[in-house]
């Protein structure tokens, strides 16, 4: 995956561009911050049925170090951006991409929870409980997508003209996406840890908007503040076990790219003085 991602980034600087927007594609990569809004949080297997409510969560944001940002073995670890692009309009373009996120849930605080969990469920609690307070202490159970909350997602974008100053160019850029939700979760239960696999668990609704530097037409910065909606009603939290989590909640993402807008086919002498 790392290798495909490095492959498709370098892909532009082999290609020639063109001053008119249709038809060209782009390329951008940059990294992201999350923030999420409270969410109540069913479990569901054998020998438990309870709910968490109102649980708060946050992301977790790698420490810059060269080693991981700009090391092609590590780079997609930190909350990532990736997305390729068609322009489609001279203002509209269809892209799909990819957003990694992580979610984790706040640890060591108080929820009131709903539901029961029996003794042979778990190595360390149990409780019959309705919409009580409960200690949500860490040997109880850790619920995180740490290995990526993604959303894989189309999007469809508009881009407005604000302002030119020599060869840069300024635009404001509004969109819209829907996508699938593919959670990597990993979750702690009792003494016992899970680390799954990538697992589609539901799907996002996202609305986006934000300033693009350009840059003699082709490089861009694009700095992009994106609401959004996750249902998610099957995440996997135990291999090989029927048992499930569902929960949704909305969340904002901020993020920075870095990108590069290029054509396949160079334009002919006579297209390119109309």
């Amino acid at each position: 995956m790392r290798l495909f991602l490095l492959a498709l980034l370098l892909l532009p600087l082999f290609l020639a561009g063109q001053s008119d927007s249709k038809g060209d594609f782009y390329l951008f990569w940059g990294y992201n911050r999350g923030w999420y809004t409270n969410s109540d949080i069913h479990f569901k297997g054998d020998g438990y049925d309870f709910t968490l409510w109102d649980t708060p969560a946050h992301d977790s944001p790698e420490k810059f170090s060269a080693d991981t940002y700009l090391n092609p073995k590590r780079f997609t670890i930190p909350q990532f951006n990736f997305r390729l692009g068609y322009f489609f309009h001279e203002k509209y373009s269809l892209s799909l991409g990819w957003d990694h996120m992580k979610y984790f849930m706040d640890e060591n605080i108080f929820v009131n929870v709903s539901g029961y969990l029996n003794e042979d469920a778990h190595d360390r609690y149990s409780f019959d409980l309705d919409n009580e307070p409960f200690f949500l202490a860490r040997d109880f159970m850790e619920y995180e997508h740490s290995d990526g909350f993604n959303y894989v997602r189309i999007n469809l974008d508009r881009y407005d003209h604000l302002h030119s100053l020599g060869k840069f160019d300024l635009k404001w850029t509004t969109g819209i996406g829907v996508g699938a939700a593919l959670t990597w979760s990993d979750h702690s239960w009792g003494s016992r840890r899970y680390r799954n696999k990538a697992h589609l668990s539901g799907f996002n609704l996202s609305i986006n908007t934000g300033p693009q530097l350009e840059f003699k037409e082709h490089f861009f910065l694009n700095s992009t503040l994106m609401a959004g909606h996750a249902q998610l009603y099957d995440v996997q939290i135990r291999y090989g076990y029927e048992d499930k989590a569902e929960q949704h909640f909305q969340f904002i993402q901020w993020y920075t790219v870095l990108g590069y807008r290029f054509s396949l086919a160079k334009n002919a002498p006579n297209e390119k003085l109309k």
